[in-house]
């Protein structure tokens, strides 16, 4: 059984929380999600992560007064939004390196807040399809992530997001900002970020020394 959330007391700014899905959650978006990445079978990346991880989100409770619980890409809002943890179903990823989880949920923030980053369901669709391998390709988008870390109208930004798009974009503009050099990335740094499934990203960071899993846990669904 998974354990309760009670108030965000175990999180950490940058903490990231993987929605699963299950019946009393599900919708149609996560229905084509998880038979998505279920039939594809990846060609040059690993592919360990798990079918029902269906949404991706970054906790940012106390980076600003105003915002949320959370920063995330959202489908149903068809935005990126600071906004409370939804009920369900969660596993727990933590940063060791505190510095880098604040400095990305600070940049998540920063995005997040003014809600004019649309939703690109399209890109998140075609993510299940590609490698997330970090190309050079893949580098100048993280370097466009973090020259746009200070701005809530970002270039990256006017093409759309989504949920694991926006996490790894978020602390790779935060590895940016915090010079810690692209060649010792690792994991989820080392993603490219627009071709990152959510499963992707789920096997990325499960095997990261950078993170560390803190466990599953349930909220809103039995009276939490």
């Amino acid at each position: 059984m998974p354990g309760e959330f009670i108030d965000g007391e175990d999180m950490k700014l940058g903490d990231v929380l993987f929605f699963v899905d299950e019946a009393a959650t599900r919708t149609v978006t996560h229905l084509a999600i998880t038979a998505g990445q279920a039939a594809v079978r990846p060609t040059n990346r690993d592919a360990d992560g798990f079918n029902n991880v269906v949404h991706v989100v970054i906790w940012t409770k106390g980076v600003d007064d105003q915002g949320g619980q959370i920063a995330e890409a959202s489908g149903g809002a068809s935005v990126v939004r600071s906004t409370e943890l939804r009920k369900g179903t969660y596993f727990h990823y933590s940063c060791i390196n505190e510095e880098l989880g604040e400095r990305a949920a600070g940049i998540a923030t920063t995005w997040a807040l003014p809600e004019r980053i649309r939703y690109n369901r399209i890109m998140c669709m075609q993510s299940v399809f590609h490698s997330a391998s970090f190309g050079p390709n893949a580098q100048k988008r993280a370097e466009e992530y973090a020259k746009g870390a200070n701005t809530n109208a970002p270039t990256w930004g006017q093409d759309g997001s989504f949920c694991s798009q926006f996490v790894v974009a978020a602390y790779q503009a935060a590895a940016g900002m915090l010079g810690i050099p692209m060649a010792s990335w690792t994991g989820l740094l080392a993603t490219d970020a627009i071709h990152c499934s959510v499963k992707t990203l789920q096997q990325k960071i499960r095997n990261d020394d950078r993170f560390e899993y803190k466990g599953e846990f349930s909220h809103g669904l039995f009276g939490t």
